[in-house]
């Protein structure tokens, strides 16, 4: 399953997602927060620990090489909500709800 509940404010972006392989981010958000191309960026978990995973930026954005190991270290089920807050150009944190 790939399908994804979001939206964004502020500098934040929140993602309902089934699946763990990767992370799909919307081109309005990308416009308005994030640079074109590929980036690694540092995502830093509820426990303070940061992951480095690769972001690629095209009319969308996602989260590709990385994001498995965040998914799967940080137990994301289906259901799961992530909120991506954006810190610093390349650092986002992650609050995680539960379903």
């Amino acid at each position: 399953m790939s399908k994804t509940c979001s939206y964004s404010t502020g500098n934040c972006h929140t993602s309902k997602k089934a699946a763990i392989n990767n992370l799909s981010i919307p081109s309005y958000f990308v416009r308005k927060y994030l640079s074109k191309g590929k980036a690694s960026i540092s995502l830093i978990d509820p426990k303070g620990r940061p992951w480095l995973v690769i972001l690629l930026c095209t009319s969308r954005g996602s989260f590709s090489g990385g994001w498995i190991a965040f998914s799967l270290d940080n137990n994301l089920r289906e259901g799961d909500a992530c909120m991506f807050e954006l810190v610093g150009k390349c650092r986002m944190r992650v609050h995680i709800f539960r379903s």
